[in-house]
C-alpha cells in the first residue's frame, strides 16, 4: 500500500537508504507482475505496465494493463490487454518499458496477441486514453517484441522483436514505424552477428542504433551453443556491426538489460550470467563497459554472497559517475537488490528486498527521480504480485 516504509537492511556507504513502497499490485482488474522500466512526465506520474492481470482477458492470470501512479499514490489502469483468443486481438503480456513522446502519448509493445499470427503488437494511448494499434507483427516481421520503443526526434519508433524474420526465420529483427504508421524492417540477425535482441535501442545524434542480444556472437565457453550475446551498432545506412561479442567467461554472458551511452561514445550495460563461477557455474552477471573501438572492460563481476547477482534491466548512470542497477537474486535474503557502483570499485549493494512487503525479483531497470531517488517495480513481494517502489538516500 502507499507510504509503507522499510529500512534498508545492507547499506553501504555514509548513509543509508530508504525504501518506500507506493503501490501494491493486487491482481485481477488490478494488474500484476510488472517487469518493466517504469517512465515519469512532468507532474511527477509514473507510467509502466504490469505482464499480466487486467480486466479485458479472458485467462485467469489476465493478458497484462498500462498503469498510471500519481504522486498522491492514487493508480489508474489506462489500458487492460484483451490478449489472443479475441478476434481483433489488441495484443497481450507488455514486458517492455514505455516510451512518451512531447504530446504525452504512450508508445509501447506486447509480445503477443494482435492481427494474424498473435505474434505481438506495438501501440499507442493518447492522453485521452485512446488505445490503437501501429502495428500487428507477422512472422516476417518479427515475433515477440519484448522491449518496447525508443522515439527520435522526427517522431519515428524503433525497435527490436527477439525472433524470426523474413530471410533467416530465427534470429530476431529491428524495425521503424514511422509518424504516417510505415512499418519497415532495419535489420535481420542471422546468428553470428546477434541472436534474440531483447533490450530497448539507444538513437545517438547521427542516427545510429545500438543495443544488445541476448544470443549469438562467438560460440559460448559454457557450452550451450547458441552464443553469448553482442552489443551491436546498426549505423544509418541500415549497415551492421558487432562492437562486442560476449565469450561467456570472465568477460560475461547474456547481455539483457538496457545500455546507458557516456558523452565518450563508451557504452555501460549488465549481463545477466559470466563474471566468475557462482550462480550454479554459469557466473552471477558482471556491469560491463564497451568503447567505441569494441574494447570491453569488465568494471565489475557480481557474486552471490549477500551482493547483487543475475542483473536482468541495465543500468543508469547519475552525474557523479555512479552507475545504478537492480538485481533479480543476491543481497541479504537472496530476493534481489538494487546496487550501486563507483568508478574503479565493485557492485555494492544499497538495498535487499526482503521477499515480503517491500518486494521481490526486481527485473526492469531504475528511474532516475529529483535529489536522487530511485524508482523502480519488482516482479514479485507485496502481496506476491509486485509492488512499485522509490527508494531515498
Amino acid at each position: 500500500m502507499c507510504g509503507i516504509l522499510i529500512g534498508a537492511l545492507t547499506p553501504y556507504g555514509a548513509h543509508a537508504w530508504t525504501e518506500s513502497v507506493l503501490y501494491t499490485f493486487k491482481g485481477g482488474n488490478d494488474g500484476q507482475w510488472p517487469v518493466s522500466t517504469l517512465i515519469s512526465d512532468g507532474q511527477g506520474n509514473l507510467y509502466g505496465t504490469t505482464y499480466g492481470g487486467g480486466a479485458g482477458c479472458t485467462t485467469n492470470q489476465g493478458c497484462g494493463t498500462v498503469f498510471r501512479l500519481s504522486p498522491d499514490g492514487t493508480k489508474t489502469v489506462l489500458h487492460a490487454f484483451s490478449g489472443a483468443n479475441v478476434v481483433p486481438s489488441d495484443g497481450s503480456h507488455p514486458s517492455g518499458p514505455l516510451t512518451m513522446d512531447a504530446a504525452n502519448n504512450l508508445y509501447g509493445t506486447t509480445i503477443a496477441g494482435g492481427a494474424g499470427c498473435f505474434c505481438g503488437t506495438v501501440f499507442r494511448i493518447t492522453p485521452a486514453g485512446a488505445y490503437t494499434i501501429l502495428h500487428s507483427f507477422r512472422r516476417a516481421d518479427g515475433v515477440s517484441p519484448l522491449s518496447g520503443v525508443t522515439i527520435d526526434g522526427a517522431g519515428n519508433l524503433y525497435g527490436v522483436a527477439s525472433l524470426m524474420g523474413l530471410n533467416n526465420g530465427c534470429c530476431g529483427t529491428v524495425f521503424k514505424i514511422t509518424p504516417a504508421g510505415e512499418f519497415t524492417l532495419v535489420y535481420e540477425f542471422k546468428g553470428g552477428d546477434g541472436e534474440s535482441p531483447q533490450s530497448p535501442l539507444i538513437i545517438d545524434s547521427m542516427g545510429n542504433l545500438y543495443g544488445t542480444t541476448e544470443y549469438g556472437g562467438f560460440s559460448c565457453a559454457d557450452g550451450h551453443g547458441l552464443g553469448c550475446g553482442t552489443v551491436f551498432k546498426i549505423a544509418a545506412n541500415r549497415t551492421e556491426s558487432v562492437l562486442y561479442a560476449f565469450r561467456g567467461g570472465h568477460d560475461g554472458n547474456v547481455p539483457m538489460g538496457s545500455l546507458v551511452m557516456a558523452t565518450d561514445g563508451s557504452f555501460s550495460g549488465t549481463t545477466e550470467l559470466g563474471g566468475g563461477t557462482g550462480c550454479n557455474k554459469r557466473g552471477c552477471g558482471t556491469i560491463f563497459k564497451v568503447l567505441p573501438d569494441g574494447t570491453e572492460t569488465v568494471l565489475s563481476t557480481l557474486n552471490r554472497s549477500n551482493g547483487p547477482a543475475t542483473p536482468f534491466g541495465g543500468v543508469i548512470a547519475r552525474s557523479t559517475g555512479a552507475l545504478f542497477g537492480t538485481s533479480r537474486s543476491g543481497g541479504a535474503a537472496g530476493c534481489g537488490t538494487v546496487f550501486r557502483l563507483w568508478p574503479g570499485q565493485v557492485a555494492k549493494t544499497i538495498y535487499s528486498f526482503t521477499c515480503g512487503p517491500d518486494g521481490s525479483d526486481p527485473q526492469g531497470g531504475l528511474l532516475l527521480g529529483k535529489h536522487g531517488s530511485l524508482y523502480g517495480t519488482t516482479f514479485g513481494g507485496g502481496e506476491g504480485l509486485g509492488v512499485v517502489f522509490a527508494l531515498k538516500p
